[in-house]
């Protein structure tokens, strides 16, 4: 059966279309299983829920994941920015001042955002 998710070429299916393999739709059924795990947990209050589980679709599993990738992104972000300063302050990189140690060895370059208390 042509399945119109991981098909190679989407657009040659013939009817009926919308069709999917059993190891996409099982793939479906994980993700939507997740998302109504991870929204059952969120919730705080115990009045009931008057949604229906088939109801919720890939509408909100497509969400989920479009909010776990941003999340990534910024989390890759922050781990690059921040290694830029482990790099920095391990290769004494712009360094501020030099410091002068008191038995009269070469003075220490380092950064004054270290020695602020």
């Amino acid at each position: 059966m042509d399945c119109s998710i991981c098909s190679a070429m989407p657009y040659i299916l013939r009817p009926p279309r919308n069709t999917i393999c059993g190891a996409c739709y099982e793939g479906a059924r994980t993700i939507i299983t997740l998302t109504n795990k991870l929204e059952n947990e969120k919730s705080t209050s115990d009045k009931p829920t008057t949604n229906n589980p088939a109801s919720k679709g890939f509408a909100n599993a497509l969400k989920w994941v479009k909010e776990m990738k941003e999340m990534e992104e910024e989390l890759n972000e922050k781990i690059i920015y921040l290694s830029g300063f482990a790099a920095a302050f391990r290769d004494h990189i712009h360094t501020d001042i030099q410091v002068k140690p008191g038995n009269n060895q070469p003075s220490i370059p380092a950064h004054r955002a270290l020695l602020v208390r």
